[in-house]
């Protein structure tokens, strides 16, 4: 058994509060004035100090990070829109990325099939992240 804590479970990506810029690191809330401020703090994971930016996001857009990659080795969030390979003779279906919090599990959610449970037995060659659902854009990226 891998007794290896995988930090990357703990990091959250949400898009800036002034801006479409997104930011990746630990989520913080902050209570300024009695107003939650809400934000992403890049973290040192040795030390667990924090460096350079500390920058407030727009809650609605946080998004939770699976721990898990993709092929091309990017990591895999709450929301992200990913294309699962099946196999060869099928090809592909898309869906978006989803925790349940009832569960604590991991899921993707495809309008046709359902959720279906693409990381139970997780193999990173299977999934490629082409978008997130708060862009408007999706890659047209082939396995």
């Amino acid at each position: 058994m891998n007794s290896e804590i995988n930090l990357d479970s703990f990091l959250v990506k949400a898009k800036s509060y002034n801006s479409d810029h997104w930011f990746f690191g630990f989520f913080e809330k902050d209570i300024i004035a009695l107003e939650s401020i809400y934000r992403i703090s890049k973290v040192d994971y040795r030390n667990f100090t924090r460096l350079k930016y500390q920058e407030r996001i727009e809650l609605s857009t946080l998004c939770r990070c699976s721990g898990k990659k993709d092929l091309k080795n990017n990591l895999v969030y709450e929301n992200d829109i990913v294309r699962y390979k099946i196999n060869n003779e099928l090809g592909y279906i898309e869906g978006v990325v989803v925790f349940d919090d009832s569960f604590m599990r991991w899921y993707m959610k495809n309008d046709t099939h359902g959720q279906i449970d693409i990381f139970f037995e997780y193999d990173s060659s299977k999934v490629l992240v082409i978008g997130n659902i708060f862009n408007d854009e999706v890659s047209k990226s082939e396995f």
